[in-house]
Order: structure tokens, then C-alpha cells, then sequence
């Protein structure tokens, strides 16, 4: 079923569920439909955290900048669309002073005002600019990113607008309109085009992951995210992309660019204040320049044929490294990292694993599917690994007798052990 099916099936299947005293029926600009038990929007999640390979949505929008989205704004389109804000003429709130959103509001889509309606608990009777005054998060999941938002500028008090899940809604241009807005969270749904997202430059956090989307321009603009990810993008002919457009966005802190086809990773060299990075599954063949980088703290390179990884001894800060998948036999690189405290190297070609045995903060580590392991004495032996320390080396090793009395010398040293040799 496809999002616009979906979304009407939604309307209709909500009216008869819920339309006991509600105005269902006629005409379909005028439909209303409430969930008895629905509150307010859900908070956004944690941010994503890609070093390990998980995503979960993220949060922290930033505070609101001060004065809010200048200008009046301007005359409809033809079409309804708000113009963009224009000089001056700013309440005092620092929104836009937009006539339409004084007195009683009127959504376009009668999809959007459902959600509207569920987040303020109000399942009948206009909606006034009041009543939304409070509104802080709002969520428009199951549609085909062709609903008309037109509308939602009303709604200033904004700072969390949650497309999760196949949602979406144009024109983008309208999100502008929002003074506090600082996060959208887009992941997994039918956004493809960009255009019109340029122009809310208030935002912090920006999450696009999972989307079918070829073409970043329109992030260049966005200088004040703090949080971006544009994971598993791209289009089905695996076309190399351009991430020229992040160069400008030198106030991020985390940027997950897991699973696309990267054509050129310079444009990360500008982006100095980075903690957090995903270039996991890029078809890298190459790790970039880290030097600048001096803040990373965890970075996710898995999933490329990466064989020489001496760019990140200058990442002295770095605490997660998930370098999986990459084909490594050597771990000469990872032994300057000393801060690390969780490591990932599973399904490589490492046989010698001494060098783990001398990185003091390790307490989560992963070696399985290193098939060529023959002995785990190095870790036996180690004056830093120990009590609550967690080791997964699950298809390295071949249980024998040696390497059981290993394990097991490292099971009654505390170590939380994951492995196939039934040792526990």
C-alpha cells in the first residue's frame, strides 16, 4: 500500500474507530478523528549512535536563537504556499507575525490536522493559535511526502517535527517559518528531494537517514547543525555522491555518512570540531586525512576494504573504534590508541592479538570470526583486562584444549566472556 492509499486509509479507519461525537463524516477538509488515549508527541531518542552499527533517532535540539526567524511573512503562492519571511516585523516572541495564525488555524491537510489534534488532546472544535501555544513536539508518520503542510507555520512553538517511519510533507520552505525548531527527524521515509530544507537554518539536528536521496546541496546553508545523518541514501544504480555540501557545516559534532557511495571525503577536512563519525560501509578503499579531527571520540570505519589504518594514530581522544569487516591482519595501528575503551575488530584475518593486551582503558571487546586466532594468552596476560571487562570471541579459536584453559583462566579473572566453546 502506498503512502497516499496509506494515509487515507488512516483518516478512515481512525474516523470509525473514534468518531463517536466526532465530525467524521462529509466533507474530507472538515474530517477530525482523535485517539482517546494519545498525548503529546514522544520525545526524541538518544543520539544515533552508528559506531556500533545501531541507529536510533536522535534529540538534542539546541537552544532557541535568540530573536527567532526575522521577517513578516510574505503573500501566499497561487497555490497556498506562505512566502518566505521578508524584513523586520517580528512579534515579540521573535515568531514571524503571519495573520493566518492569529485567532482560529486551519491545516490544508486534514492528515495533519489529525496528528495536530491527537498531540493537544483536542479531538473536536477549532484549533486556535492558544491552544497550540505549548506544542513543542510533533510527529507525521505513513504518508507519501506529499502532504501539504501548509499550516504547520502556525505552530511556532515547534522544536521537535518527527517525519519518522515513511513520513514526510513539502513545502520544506515552511519549516523556516518555525522559530524554534532546532531537530526534524526524517529517517526511514519517502524523501527524496530536498529542495526548500536550505532555508531552515535554525535547525541543530538533522536526521535523513535511510532515504532516497542523491542530491545535498541544500544542506550547505545549514550552519548551525551540530547533528547530521545522511546513512544508507543514495539511489539503486549504487551512484557515487557528493558530500561537498557538509564542507560549510563546520559546527558539527556528529555526522553519520554510514552506507553511502562516497565520491570524494575531502570535504570533511573542514570539519574540526567532530566527536562522532560513521564512514561504515562507504566503499572507502582509503582512510581520509584524520589529522583533523583531534576531537573525534568514536568512529565507525567497518564495512570497508581498508587494509592500513595509521591515520588514526593522531586520534588521541578516541574511546570507540568499530573497524569490522575490513579484512585487517595487522594491529599495528590501533596499539597508539590509548583511550580506547571499546573496540570492534570481528570478521577480520587477525592471528596475533598481542597488541590488545596493551591498551590500559579496554573493557568491551569484540574479536570474533577471526578465524586464524590460534591463542588468547596475550589477554591472559594482560595487566588490564579483568573484572567486568566484556570479550566476544565467538568463531575465533578453535576450542581446544589450550584455548579452553584460556578462556577459562580469563572467565575466573571476571572477564564477561562470549564465546562457542561452552566456557562460562
Amino acid at each position: 500500500m502506498n503512502g497516499s492509499l496509506l494515509r487515507k486509509w488512516l483518516l478512515v479507519s481512525l474516523c470509525s474507530a473514534w468518531a463517536v461525537g466526532v465530525g467524521c463524516a462529509g466533507d474530507p477538509e472538515k474530517r477530525t478523528v482523535y485517539d482517546a488515549d494519545a498525548g503529546e508527541g514522544g520525545e526524541a531518542g538518544e543520539p544515533n549512535d552508528n559506531v556500533g552499527g545501531s541507529n536510533v533517532p536522535a534529540n538534542n535540539a539546541g537552544e532557541p536563537n535568540a530573536g527567532g526567524v526575522a521577517g513578516a511573512a510574505g503573500e501566499p503562492t497561487t497555490g497556498g504556499v506562505v512566502g518566505a519571511a521578508g524584513e523586520g516585523g517580528t512579534s515579540a516572541a521573535g515568531a514571524p507575525n503571519l495573520p493566518q495564525c492569529e485567532g482560529e488555524l486551519t491545516f490544508a491537510d486534514p492528515y495533519v490536522e489529525m496528528q495536530v489534534r491527537m498531540a493537544i488532546s483536542q479531538p473536536t472544535g477549532p484549533i486556535t493559535s492558544a491552544a497550540v501555544a505549548d506544542l513543542t513536539t510533533l510527529a507525521i508518520p505513513f504518508n507519501d511526502d506529499s502532504i501539504d503542510m501548509n499550516g504547520i507555520e502556525c505552530l511556532t512553538a515547534l522544536t521537535f517535527l518527527d517525519f519518522r517511519d515513511r513520513g514526510g510533507g513539502q513545502p520544506l520552505s515552511l519549516l523556516a517559518l518555525l522559530p524554534n525548531l532546532r531537530t526534524i527527524d526524517f529517517t526511514d521515509g519517502y524523501l527524496s528531494d530536498l529542495t526548500g530544507l536550505g532555508s531552515v537554518t535554525q535547525l541543530t539536528s538533522l536526521e535523513l537517514g535511510q532515504n532516497g536521496i542523491t542530491d545535498f546541496s541544500e544542506l550547505a546553508t545549514l550552519t548551525n547543525l551540530e547533528n547530521l545523518s545522511l546513512y544508507g541514501n543514495g539511489d539503486f544504480n549504487n551512484t557515487p555522491l557528493s558530500i561537498a555540501a557538509v564542507a560549510s557545516l563546520t559546527k558539527l559534532k556528529r555526522l553519520d555518512l554510514g552506507s553511502l557511495h562516497i565520491a570524494d571525503v575531502t570535504p570533511l577536512a573542514s570539519l574540526s570540531q567532530l566527536e562522532e563519525l560513521s564512514i561504515s560501509g562507504t566503499q572507502l578503499t582509503a582512510l581520509p586525512d584524520l589529522s583533523a579531527h583531534p576531537e573525534l571520540t568514536r568512529l565507525n570505519v567497518s564495512g570497508n576494504a581498508i587494509a592500513n589504518l595509521t591515520p588514526l594514530g593522531s586520534l588521541t581522544k578516541l574511546v570507540e573504534l568499530n573497524a569490522a569487516s575490513m579484512g585487517l591482519t595487522s594491529l599495528t595501528a590501533i596499539a597508539p590508541l590509548v583511550a580506547l575503551t571499546k573496540l570492534d575488530l570481528s570478521y577480520n584475518q587477525l592471528t596475533n592479538i598481542a597488541a590488545l593486551g596493551a591498551l590500559p582503558q579496554l573493557s568491551v571487546l569484540d574479536i570474533g570470526y577471526n578465524s586464524g586466532i590460534t591463542s588468547f594468552q596475550a589477554l591472559v596476560d594482560s595487566a588490564y583486562i579483568g573484572a567486568g571487562d566484556e570479550l566476544t570471541v565467538e568463531g575465533a579459536g578453535d576450542c581446544s584444549v589450550a584455548i579452553v584453559d584460556q578462556l577459562e583462566a580469563l572467565v575466573a579473572d571476571g572477564v564477561i566472556l562470549h564465546n562457542a566453546c561452552g566456557v562460562q
